[in-house]
């Protein structure tokens, strides 16, 4: 009978010969090859058929079961079963999606907002997702990032009004960082009556820039009249 390649083969076939025995057989490299294929195809497929189980029967979130889903509608193409629970699963999802919406919005969850976007601008869906639900998706989102950055400006507010009555410009150049950085971050145009809040401390800070400007300019001026008055230069570059 063939067999597989062992440790301890030359010591046998030596033996064989040493006690006129018969040859053993013929060492399968080939099947022995095949066979570790094999296992390292099933072996990722069976791993996730084993959080597939797990996962429905901890009924999992459906975003986080479709993953799986997926992969294994990749690993295992031969079983069409795979595709359909895939589609059954993605139709789930989507419904779940439009309550998730409803519940983002009242609550300005505008992180929970980005995920849902994340996960519908990717290109793994089977269903095809109407222009609609991308649409109020995007909306929600722009909406609260919005409303939550209005929010988190007034409250650099209070701060930036302290630290310009301080006349403290290192804080007032901080704070005014902040406030950009929310700005940016939530995509938002800043309503009219806050930017009039700021303006004061924003012109503040450019006179002062400027006149910092004025002042070093002045002062290597100065510095280089003063080199041209040691070296004894003549007249004419002195003017």
């Amino acid at each position: 009978m063939p067999v597989l390649a062992f440790p301890e083969l030359a010591e046998w076939r030596e033996k064989c010969t040493m006690y006129s025995l018969p040859e053993p057989p013929p060492v399968l490299v080939d099947v022995a090859a095949s066979i570790n294929e094999a296992y390292a195809e099933i072996e990722p497929a069976n791993n996730l058929l084993a959080r597939h189980r797990v996962m429905g029967l901890a009924r999992a979130p459906l975003a986080d079961h479709l993953v799986v889903l997926r992969r294994l509608a990749e690993l295992d193409p031969a079983s069409p079963f795979w595709e359909t629970d895939v589609r059954a699963f993605e139709k789930a999802r989507l419904e779940e999606i439009r309550s998730e919406l409803r519940t983002c919005r009242e609550n300005r969850d505008h992180e929970q907002l980005g995920k849902i976007q994340s996960e519908l601008q990717r290109d793994n869906w089977r269903t095809v997702i109407s222009k609609d639900l991308r649409q109020q998706v995007d909306h929600a989102l722009q909406t609260t990032r919005a409303a939550t950055g209005e929010r988190l400006l007034r409250e650099v507010l209070p701060e930036l009004h302290a630290a310009y009555s301080a006349m403290n410009m290192a804080e007032c150049k901080e704070l005014l960082s902040r406030w950009d950085q929310i700005v940016q971050t939530s995509g938002m145009s800043v309503p009219p009556a806050l930017d009039d809040e700021i303006r004061p401390v924003t012109q503040w800070i450019e006179e002062e820039d400027q006149k910092s400007r004025r002042t070093g300019e002045f002062e290597a001026a100065c510095e280089i009249l003063r080199q041209a008055l040691d070296s004894d230069a003549p007249d004419t570059e002195l003017e």
